[in-house]
C-alpha cells in the first residue's frame, strides 16, 4: 500500500499535469485565431469571440464548483474537467461552422474551469497548500508557453488547425487518464464553502476584484492577440508570432517565480503589485510603439509578461488579507469575468485601428489597474502581513 506522502506526491503530479493542460490550450488559441477566422469565413475580431466563449465556459464551471460542487470528490471533478477539455479541444479542431466553434470553445472552457477548480480544491487540502498551489501556477504558465510554440510550428509547416488541436487533445487525454488513476489521498477533504458573491466582505476584496477583472482581460487579451499583432505589425511568419507569444507566457512564469522569492525575502504585496503594474504598462507601451520591429516588439512582450506574473498573486493576497478565508472564491470569479469581454474588445480595436492601438489597450488597462491600486492603498500599514500568510494564487 502506498504511504500517504508518496500518494500525495503522485496526486500532485497529476494535478500539475491538469493545470499544464489548461495552460496549453490558453496559450495555443492565440496563434490559431487567424486560421479559425479563415476556416469559418469570419473576420479576425469575430474569431476573437472564441476567447469569450472559452472564458464564459470557464467562469461558469469554476463558479459552479465553488457554489455547488465543492463538497464532491475534487479529484473526480478535476478528472471530469480534463476529460471534457480533451473532448472540447478535439471538436474545436474539427469544426468549421462558427456557431459550432463557439459551442465547442465554451465546452473546452468549461472543462478547463472544472479542472482548475478541482485541482485547487485538492491542492489546498494537502500538507503544504501554499507550495502545492504555487506549483499549479507554474505548471499553468509552462503549459501556456509550450502551447503557442506547438501551434506555430504546426501551422507554419502545413497550416492544418485540426492537427494542432488533436495534439492538444491527445496530451490532455493522457493527463485525464493519469489523474483518474491517481490516489484519492486527501481527495475526501472538501474545499470550504465560499461566501456568496456580493456578500459581507471588506471593500478591499471588491477593489482587488475590480483590479483582477482588468488584469485577466489584459493577460488573456495580450496572450491571445500578440501573435496576430506581431504578424501584422512586423510582417512576421506564423511561427515567429507564435514564438513571441511563447516568450510572453514563459516570462509570466518567470515573473511569478521571482515575485515568490521576493515575498520570501519580506517584500510586501503592495510594493510588488505597484512595481509589477508599472512594469507591465511600460512593456505594453514598448510593444505598442515598437511592434513593427520584431525584436523590439518581442522585448516589450517579454517585459509585459514578466511584470504581469506577480499581479494575480499579489492582488489576491492583498484582497484576502484580514478577510474571510473564502473571500478568494469571490475574487477569482469576479476577476475571471474580465476574460469574457476585454480580449474580444482588444481584438476589435486591433482589427479596426491597427496593432499599435490594439496593443495600446493593454497599456490603458494597466493604467486602470494602477489607479485602483492607488485608491485602495491601506491608510495604515498592516503589521501582521507576512509572506507566510499571503496565499498563493490561481492562474
Amino acid at each position: 500500500m502506498t504511504d500517504p506522502p508518496a500518494a500525495e506526491r503522485r496526486l500532485l503530479r497529476a494535478l500539475d499535469g491538469a493545470l499544464a493542460s489548461v495552460g496549453l490550450y490558453v496559450g495555443a488559441i492565440g496563434p490559431c485565431l487567424a486560421t479559425i477566422a479563415a476556416d469559418a469565413s469570419v473576420s479576425l475580431d469575430t474569431a476573437g469571440l472564441v476567447l469569450t466563449a472559452m472564458a464564459l465556459g470557464s467562469v461558469t464551471a469554476s463558479g459552479t464548483v465553488a457554489l455547488r460542487f465543492h463538497r464532491l470528490n475534487q479529484r473526480k471533478v478535476a478528472t471530469a474537467g480534463v476529460a471534457v477539455l480533451a473532448a472540447g479541444l478535439l471538436a474545436l479542431g474539427l469544426a468549421n461552422q462558427f456557431a459550432l466553434l463557439l459551442v465547442f470553445a465554451a465546452l473546452a472552457g468549461a472543462g478547463g474551469g472544472l479542472a482548475d477548480a478541482g485541482s485547487h480544491g485538492l491542492a489546498v487540502a494537502t500538507a503544504r497548500p501554499d507550495q502545492a498551489v504555487s506549483k499549479l501556477n507554474r505548471a499553468f504558465a509552462l503549459g501556456a508557453a509550450a502551447g503557442p510554440a506547438w501551434a506555430g510550428a504546426v501551422l507554419q509547416i502545413n497550416g492544418d488547425r485540426w492537427i494542432v488541436f488533436a495534439g492538444l487533445a491527445a496530451a490532455t487525454a493522457t493527463v485525464a487518464a493519469m489523474l483518474s488513476r491517481a490516489p484519492d489521498h486527501h481527495a475526501h477533504v472538501a474545499a470550504p464553502a465560499p461566501a456568496p458573491i456580493g456578500g459581507r466582505l471588506p471593500p478591499m476584496v471588491f477593489a482587488m476584484s475590480a483590479l483582477l477583472f482588468l488584469y485577466v482581460g489584459a493577460e488573456i487579451g495580450l496572450g491571445g492577440w500578440i501573435a496576430s499583432a506581431t504578424r501584422e505589425a512586423a510582417d512576421a511568419s506564423v511561427l515567429a508570432g507564435a514564438l513571441v507569444s511563447s516568450g510572453y507566457w514563459a516570462a509570466l512564469w518567470l515573473g511569478r517565480e521571482v515575485s515568490g522569492r521576493a515575498l520570501e525575502r519580506g517584500w510586501r504585496s503592495e510594493r510588488i503589485l505597484a512595481a509589477a503594474i508599472v512594469g507591465a504598462g511600460l512593456g505594453s507601451l514598448v510593444l505598442a510603439a515598437g511592434g513593427d520591429i520584431l525584436a523590439l516588439g518581442a522585448v516589450g512582450a517579454i517585459v509585459a509578461g514578466f511584470c504581469f506574473g506577480p499581479i494575480w498573486p499579489a492582488a489576491l493576497a492583498i484582497g484576502t488579507r484580514a478577510a474571510p478565508s473564502n473571500a478568494a472564491a469571490t475574487m477569482v470569479t469576479l476577476g475571471n469575468c474580465g476574460g469574457a469581454a476585454l480580449p474580444w474588445l482588444q481584438g476589435r480595436v486591433l482589427v479596426d485601428m491597427g496593432p499599435r492601438a490594439g496593443m495600446g489597450l493593454s497599456t490603458a488597462l494597466c493604467a486602470g489597474m494602477l489607479a485602483i491600486a492607488a485608491m485602495a492603498r491601506p491608510r495604515r500599514p498592516q503589521a501582521t502581513a507576512t509572506s507566510s500568510r499571503e496565499p498563493a494564487a490561481g492562474n
